[in-house]
């Protein structure tokens, strides 16, 4: 009888065991997906914060326009104007950093020259859901050549470039 209990009373443990492995793994996940200028929550504190100030980065945000295809003319204006600080806020908050160091690095480069390049051949745009927009350029055979995603910011009613 003391058997039975030690075998149950040992997969209890295991399963307890199991499921706290997993939540830590999941958990660990789930901040890892996060960018947070380099630096990645370690708790689920650290997590909220991250997602209240996010929230409200996008509650407060002023750029875009109320089409894809205008918040795109407005990034190009400033990519023209050589004004990567102004071209990385048509970005989602999260990427902006990132994109004005990119851009910046576009600009010395040439590859700027080349988005605006891009930006004025003929574009076809379709939604892939309801808050997601895509702008693709073709080629002769009429296959993708470049694409434009775009997020509708549910705050402003405005849209903002997720990737390029």
């Amino acid at each position: 009888m003391k058997n039975r209990y030690f075998k149950y009373g040992g997969v209890v443990i295991a399963i307890g065991i199991a499921f706290f492995v997993y939540r830590a793994v999941s958990d660990q996940l789930m901040f890892d997906k996060l960018d947070q200028g380099g630096k990645n929550p370690t708790s689920k504190r650290q997590y909220i914060a991250y997602v209240e100030d996010l929230n409200e980065r996008y509650k407060n945000d002023n750029y875009g326009s109320t089409t894809p295809e205008g918040t795109l003319a407005l990034f190009v204006e400033a990519l023209k104007g050589e004004d990567v600080v102004l071209a990385s806020n048509y970005f989602v908050p999260e990427k902006r950093k990132q994109m004005e160091e990119e851009l910046q690095a576009g600009l010395e480069s040439g590859g700027v020259t080349t988005l605006i390049e891009i930006s004025k051949k003929d574009m076809k745009g379709s939604y892939l859901d309801e808050v997601r927009y895509e702008l693709d350029t073709f080629n002769k055979n009429n296959e993708s050549e470049y694409s434009f995603i775009f997020i509708l910011n549910k705050y402003t009613q405005k849209w903002l470039i997720e990737s390029l």
